[in-house]
């Protein structure tokens, strides 16, 4: 880390941490798939994250196939797909994003978010 005082004063010291710990959202939301993160794929983190959650569906719901998989753009995109190819079942895109607007959660004010 690097600050520099008012008074030109500079200070740099390096940080440490004990633990290993990558924000999850990096690789969930964040990231373009193309990225790499902490050199880890996110394209195939997100497709074992679908795999994960296919073999998580079927121990929790042995008896149940959806008819169907559909992600919430854009990120879930290749989760949802590896999720469907694990349970051997239809994807499709139904949900579709605009463009041209930003992210509403982000906009200044809880007027514009609405």
């Amino acid at each position: 880390m690097i600050f520099i005082e008012e008074d030109g004063t500079y200070h740099s010291r390096i940080l440490r941490t004990e633990q290993f710990t990558p924000c999850i959202f990096e690789y969930v939301y964040f990231s373009r798939p193309d990225s790499m993160q902490n050199e880890i794929s996110v394209y195939r983190s997100r497709l074992r994250m679908g795999q994960n959650l296919a073999q998580r569906w079927k121990e929790n719901h042995p008896d149940a196939t959806p008819d169907i998989v559909i992600p919430a753009p854009s990120t879930a995109n290749t989760a949802a797909l590896s999720f469907a190819h694990e349970l051997g079942v239809r994807y499709s895109e139904g949900l579709y994003k605009n463009p041209f607007i930003g992210r509403t959660f982000i906009m200044p004010g809880q007027e514009a978010r609405k």
